[in-house]
């Protein structure tokens, strides 16, 4: 599970297993899912996430099954990047203090 100095603003994604995360001193925070699921459908479902969270998309790209969307809102710039690579579906958030 996500460590307590999780920033409140960032929501945590609901499924998968926690692989890494990294939490900063200035709140800035890192963390990586495995999840079940094509990567489309894990960016989809984290950006939906962030967006009722009150989270504003900025872009959205799709390079050869790599998925990814940045997003602003609650005082952080948000970084989602899935990706499927050797039967695993990898989501990577990067939460970034604004």
């Amino acid at each position: 599970s996500l460590p307590d100095t999780w920033p409140d603003e960032v929501p945590a994604f609901d499924g998968g297993t926690l692989s890494m995360v990294t939490v900063q001193k200035d709140g800035s925070a890192n963390a990586m899912w495995l999840v079940d699921g094509t990567a489309e459908e894990a960016a989809s479902a984290y950006g939906a996430l962030l967006e009722a969270a009150g989270y504003t998309s900025e872009s959205t790209s799709n390079v050869e099954g790599m998925m990814g969307g940045d997003y602003t809102g609650n005082g952080y710039r948000v970084n989602v990047i899935s990706l499927a690579a050797d039967n695993e579906t990898t989501l990577m958030v990067t939460a970034t203090k604004e």
